[in-house]
């Protein structure tokens, strides 16, 4: 699930995107796990994780793309940006946004439930929420001319609005 919005300036461009997960992670001990096993052996979190997240298992190059980009990471700073992730409650923010958003949404995101998704695009006043034709994490890895399709479609809208 993804759900950007844009900060239009006076001229009516974007200057600024955001990506907001919707919901803290509930179970921190779970974090920690997941965290512990980054800082005991990366290399290995990194090889098993990308094809969880990328959850393409007829296309395996997706996946190992996105491992080599874990593997060029510092493993001190990927712990640090997960556990931000993971950590960090944005449910205030949603509360309180505005400004049009899309939420995207795969069929299956072992990341993000749902649920999670329908809960941001109810909650934001000016979404839209659309599933996207896609699997995994991942959209704009796996299913790039969907994304962006579904992102011109709402962009599109928005200059018509």
């Amino acid at each position: 699930m993804a759900a950007c919005n844009g900060h239009r300036n006076e001229i009516g461009l974007f200057t600024f995107v955001a990506v907001k997960e919707p919901l803290k992670f509930r179970h921190q001990e779970a974090a920690g796990g997941l965290i512990g096993a980054m800082r005991n052996d990366y290399a290995a979190w990194a090889n098993g994780f990308a094809p969880l997240v990328v959850a393409n298992p007829d296309r395996p190059h997706l996946a190992l793309g996105f491992s080599a980009c874990l593997l060029a990471l510092r493993p001190d700073i990927a712990a640090d940006v997960l556990k931000t992730i993971f950590l960090a409650d944005h449910r205030q923010d949603a509360r309180r946004e505005v400004l049009p958003t899309q939420v995207l949404q795969t069929g299956h995101d072992p990341a993000v439930p749902l649920t999670a998704a329908r809960w941001l695009a109810q909650t934001v006043a000016a979404s839209d929420f659309q599933m996207l034709e896609a699997e995994g994490h991942f959209p704009h890895i796996s299913a790039p001319d969907r994304v962006s399709d579904a992102l011109l479609g709402f962009l599109q809208a928005q200059g018509d609005a």
